[in-house]
């Protein structure tokens, strides 16, 4: 109640949004163009370790309603006495994915002997005192850190050589394991540098003996799942997120209950569309256009299978579902075509405001 209660009156900050922005305040918009700032440039370097939550994956919430999903997944706590999949099952994997996404979280910038927090009304716990120890040992690098996302900023030679250095602590000393294809070094300034091939093939060879297997990106980077670059690399995300949110959906409406449609829509996938549409509002009018088509075949999917177990019943059943009556007035509300089905946005509807109807129902 307390989260709704602040969301209303726009207090609402979200962790991996306030992640994603912060990290990105830290760094330069345009390279200088001297060889000084190509020698050496500010960097972003994300460090993700794969085991460092006794978490449930989300793919295993679709697989379990293909039902494809293994024990494996889950602990005891939530497959204790279910079957796979279930309607009990899943409604106790919504209750879970609910709590965990939602609890209260810090995300904290470590800066040499100092350390402040932003306080956040919805994500996930977790700091080590290691970050403040690796802050202290290189003073030109801040490290910033929410959940098990870590990125340090700073010039490339410190930066490097920092990461390394945590990498160890996070090896040797917390048994974490890291993830190569998460985990990249992110040189913004050398975007559209004439000898960009060459200059990442030297650093490569630089970064062998200390982080090996880590990618250096120049375009753009995904910080707590929310993209940050350039246009191009919003457009693609964007692209790629609208297709994954659409594949997930249809999956959703393998499940043959509406009450339970509703309540998994809200714990998985509202919650991931509201985000990444924050995250993203700044840069949709300079990319729609890119993924308008996209787009409308995710306005179409997310139609549909709303309609499929919210359609206009009849008045007996009405009665038996109040909760219907409030569908109805939610479609009535929300602005639509002159024309059309009551159920397709205005053409120049934000999407951002579109979604943000869908989700006050489901809320």
């Amino acid at each position: 109640m307390f989260a709704n209660l602040l969301r209303r009156f726009g207090l609402d900050r979200d962790g991996c949004l306030k992640f994603s922005q912060t990290a990105s305040a830290l760094l330069p918009l345009h390279a200088r163009g001297d060889d000084e700032d190509v020698a050496n440039p500010t960097v972003l370097v994300s460090l993700d370790a794969k085991n460092a939550f006794n978490s449930l994956d989300r793919q295993a919430l679709f697989d379990a309603i293909e039902g494809r999903a293994s024990r494996d997944y889950f602990d005891g706590s939530i497959t204790e006495g279910a079957s796979l999949p279930s309607c009990e099952h899943l409604r106790l994997f919504a209750s879970y994915l609910s709590s965990y996404y939602g609890d209260s979280a810090d995300l904290r910038l470590f800066h040499k002997s100092q350390s402040a927090s932003v306080q956040c009304t919805s994500g996930v716990r977790v700091i080590h005192p290691l970050l403040l120890h690796i802050a202290e040992l290189f003073p030109s690098v801040r490290v910033l850190a929410y959940a098990d996302n870590v990125v340090l900023v700073g010039p490339l030679e410190d930066a490097v050589a920092a990461t390394s250095a945590m990498k160890k602590y996070m090896v040797a000393d917390l048994k974490l394991e890291i993830q190569p294809r998460e985990s990249k070094v992110y040189i913004p300034s050398w975007h559209q540098h004439p000898d960009l091939s060459q200059l990442k093939k030297s650093l490569k060879r630089r970064l062998k003996t200390q982080l090996l297997h880590f990618e250096v990106v120049t375009g753009g980077i995904t910080l707590g799942g929310l993209p940050i670059g350039t246009d191009g690399f919003h457009a693609s995300q964007l692209r790629a997120k609208v297709s994954t949110l659409n594949e997930e959906l249809s999956k959703l409406g393998l499940v043959q209950h509406g009450f339970m449609f509703k309540t998994l829509v809200r714990a998985s996938h509202l919650q991931k569309l509201r985000f990444f549409l924050q995250g993203s509002s700044p840069f949709l009018p300079r990319v729609q256009s890119q993924i308008r088509p996209n787009g409308r075949i995710f306005d179409l999917s997310v139609h549909l299978a709303l309609e499929k177990y919210h359609r206009w019943p009849s008045s007996q059943y009405l009665a038996a579902h109040p909760d219907l009556l409030e569908f109805a007035r939610f479609k009535r509300e929300l602005p639509h075509s002159r024309g059309g089905d009551e159920f397709t946005p205005s053409e120049g509807l934000h999407p951002a405001v579109y979604y943000t109807a869908i989700a006050r129902f489901l809320a």
